[in-house]
């Protein structure tokens, strides 16, 4: 029964990623808008306002997203693809954004107008919100227990698994587990 959940995330999992895909690009071409960036967040500007746009990417992303999915849809390799930086770039974003937004009021400012919007952006995105749901009830499907037994079946046949598919799966296992434990 467990290999068969499995199977079943997996397939969920990788449909869910490419349905987000265009709301996600969305989302990052209204930050280069708003900054008033002509070309792609991915350029290595290091100008405030590219460096800020990928900072309320990368968390709108990383924290928005994973909020209303209940667990984290996407690695932050998979966030980096986006805008052309590895995970540890990713990271610092996370790191730089929490700081700044703690000691800047204006950035906080900044970040609480541009939530707003993309909030706005991603109702008018049925689509994303159609994905979020359905991103919580395959979250749901599974208990904690059905989660440990999962993690430990992946864990058992990880030469047999694809690599990315299995870390996809592990950290969303490992969300659902931590939200579960709470």
């Amino acid at each position: 029964m467990i290999e068969g959940k499995a199977t079943n995330i997996t397939g969920n999992v990788k449909e869910l990623k490419e349905l987000m895909h265009e709301p996600i690009l969305n989302i990052k071409n209204h930050l280069s808008n708003s900054f008033g960036i002509n070309d792609d967040l991915s350029n290595r500007n290091r100008s405030l306002n590219y460096v800020k746009a990928r900072q309320f990417f990368v968390k709108y992303v990383t924290e928005v997203i994973t909020k209303e999915t209940g667990g984290r849809l996407f690695t932050l390799d998979e966030i980096g693809e986006y805008i052309d930086r590895d995970r540890s770039t990713i990271i610092h974003n996370i790191k730089t954004f929490d700081s700044l937004h703690f000691s800047d009021p204006k950035y906080r400012l900044d970040w609480t107008a541009e939530v707003f919007e993309l909030n706005e952006l991603v109702k008018k995105e049925t689509n994303l919100l159609a994905l979020i749901q359905q991103a919580k009830d395959i979250i749901k499907n599974f208990d904690k227990a059905d989660i440990i037994k999962l993690h430990k079946l992946l864990e058992e046949n990880y030469l047999q698994v694809e690599k990315k598919s299995y870390f996809i799966e592990d950290k969303l296992l490992e969300e659902s587990v931590d939200s579960t434990s709470c």
